[in-house]
């Protein structure tokens, strides 16, 4: 064995894990989820939809929070956005809802959140929620046991 490739084995046995302890992986689809608690509330959704609760069901919406620019120095700078994990139309209310999975809202993160929001203020028939990973519910609300 040469030392190049001990060194690469080392690496893989090395390889730093997620420091909020997410584990992803492929669906039998083929599809990436970031965590357990992110495809199980898909899951979840997915049956509403089934009984016609929500409609025009997605993943992976892509929010564009801070469009390319120029600056003063005449560098260029790309579109920042960030990917918001379910959007769906709540059927009785119309309400288009956003939402996203977190286990634990980082500071950057909710400043990201934030700023999308902002963005679609004037929007009266959007909701943005953020889901915790543990309970499946909107953080901030109690589930009846």
């Amino acid at each position: 064995m040469s030392a190049m490739n001990a060194a690469e084995q080392l690496a893989a046995i090395m390889k730093p894990k997620n420091k909020y302890h997410a584990h992803g992986f492929r669906d039998r689809d083929g599809d990436w989820w970031d965590s357990g608690a992110e495809y199980q509330y898909w899951l979840k959704l997915v049956d509403r939809e089934r009984h016609g609760e929500i409609t025009l069901l997605e993943r992976q919406w892509e929010v564009e929070i801070i469009p390319a620019f120029v600056d003063t120095w005449g560098r260029r700078h790309p579109a920042r956005s960030i990917r918001v994990d379910f959007r769906y139309v709540e059927t009785s209310t119309g309400f288009i809802f956003a939402e996203d999975c977190k286990g634990m809202v980082t500071r950057d993160a909710a400043l990201r959140w934030e700023l999308a929001q902002s963005l679609y203020s004037e929007r009266k028939d959007m909701r943005w929620r953020l889901i915790d990973s543990k309970t499946l519910a909107p953080v901030g609300t109690r589930t009846v046991a």
